[in-house]
């Protein structure tokens, strides 16, 4: 059982973590195109 526990872990541990870095990529793509706009109207 704890191997299986430990695995289902660590699986779900990989899949967060690469869920947060798109997002976060994403979030940082968009705060850039923001910055440039508001850079641009000024």
């Amino acid at each position: 059982m704890s191997p299986l526990i430990i695995g289902v872990l660590g699986l779900i541990g990989l899949i967060v973590l690469i869920v947060l870095g798109v997002v976060s990529l994403i979030f940082i793509s968009k705060g850039d195109k923001l910055i440039q706009e508001k850079s641009g109207k000024i």
